[in-house]
């Protein structure tokens, strides 16, 4: 997203709307309906410097990693805030930076958020953990092995 800082203000701009996500180089092979990227930022004009703030937002669809199921996810970058070194009759290119926040908001595991009953609200499925009686007596008996261990 470039902005020609010539359409700016004296006492700075607000700009809003929307870019397609296919010049941002993001990973959308695992990604359902990720189209566009919106924005609503304030741009001001200090001297030599560019001041630019305000929210990025972007929705997509991706599958669960607990239930595969595809589900929505939101991507709110809302302090957004990068200064340039600029002059009033050229223009600056936002796209490494939002696309670097955006990744930067991206979670490691997509997973849907499980109601009070820890069930999936897509599926239904229940994710309640099971008791184990095998694993709580390794967990007692974690050292015993080793106390048993003679040395000279």
């Amino acid at each position: 997203m470039k902005i020609d800082l010539r359409t700016i203000k004296d006492d700075g701009s607000m700009i809003s709307g929307s870019v397609p996500t296919a010049h941002y180089d993001l990973p959308l092979k695992d990604f359902i309906k990720w189209e566009t990227i919106s924005y609503q930022l304030e741009i001001q004009i200090l001297e030599d410097e560019c001041l630019i703030r305000g929210k990025i937002q972007t929705e997509f669809e991706v599958s669960c990693a607990r239930c595969v199921d595809p589900i929505p996810w939101k991507v709110d970058v809302g302090e957004f805030c990068q200064s340039y070194r600029c002059h009033r009759d050229s223009s600056i290119d936002l796209t490494s930076d939002i696309r670097e926040d955006i990744l930067l908001s991206l979670p490691m595991v997509y997973a849907c958020k499980l109601d009070a009953q820890q069930c999936c609200p897509l599926s239904g499925k229940s994710y309640l953990q099971q008791k184990d009686e095998f694993s709580d007596l390794r967990k007692k008996d974690v050292w015993g092995k080793l106390d048993n261990l003679k040395t000279d």
